[in-house]
């Protein structure tokens, strides 16, 4: 069967996390242009090498780097979980906000912890502004795989999906096709607590 982007090879979750974590590092810290020359210009067996060895290493710490501002925009509280399937499914499609950061903030909390095999940040707004550093929107896309469904009898939220991107630093690199699945968890008042992408 077809799946999105078929043909291209998917790159292994570890190095696609690692690189993008450099790379917002890098940008955050506003180096000079020349510092970049020091990072790989495409990803491979380089990458390989800087990967942890380590199958339970611990999500480096990125909150540090960010603004925490909260979001000015009412939060959706008491929104029933297909409703917010429903703004995620348009978020991810129509904003590819796992790309670019374009995405609903009333129906996450400001407190919502973002985790993904190498990285997590704490704070929506600090989510916001890391993906907003990261890759050139109209060179990027995300395409799902499937619906984005309620489950965990309605606590959870799940979305898969096949993104690439191209990453906004002097020489441009593309990052080929990757596959995720994001459990987004619910709180009590609804709102999205939790953002796991593995």
């Amino acid at each position: 069967p077809s799946t999105p982007m078929a043909g291209h090879k998917l790159l292994p979750h570890r190095r696609r996390h690692l690189w993008l974590g450099l790379c917002v590092a890098a940008l955050a810290a506003e180096l000079p242009a020349d510092s970049f020359a020091r990072l790989p210009r495409r990803l491979g067996l380089s990458l390989a090498l800087l990967s942890p060895t380590r199958a339970d290493a611990a999500p480096f710490e990125w909150s540090f780097l960010y603004d925490s501002t909260a979001s000015a925009e009412p939060k959706k509280i008491g929104v029933s979980p297909d409703e917010v399937a429903v703004i995620l499914r348009n978020d991810l499609q129509e904003g590819k906000y796992i790309l670019t950061g374009k995405l609903t903030p009333g129906i996450f909390a400001d407190s919502c912890r973002f985790v993904d095999p190498n990285n997590a940040v704490d704070g929506l707004a600090r989510y916001r502004q890391a993906l907003s550093l990261l890759f050139e929107p109209e060179e990027s896309s995300l395409e799902l795989s499937g619906d984005v469904r309620v489950t965990g009898g309605g606590r959870t939220i799940e979305a898969d999906y096949v993104a690439s991107g191209t990453i906004k630093a002097p020489w441009h690199p593309k990052i080929a096709p990757w596959a995720g699945h994001i459990t987004y968890t619910l709180g009590n008042d609804g709102l999205i607590e939790s953002q796991v992408d593995s």
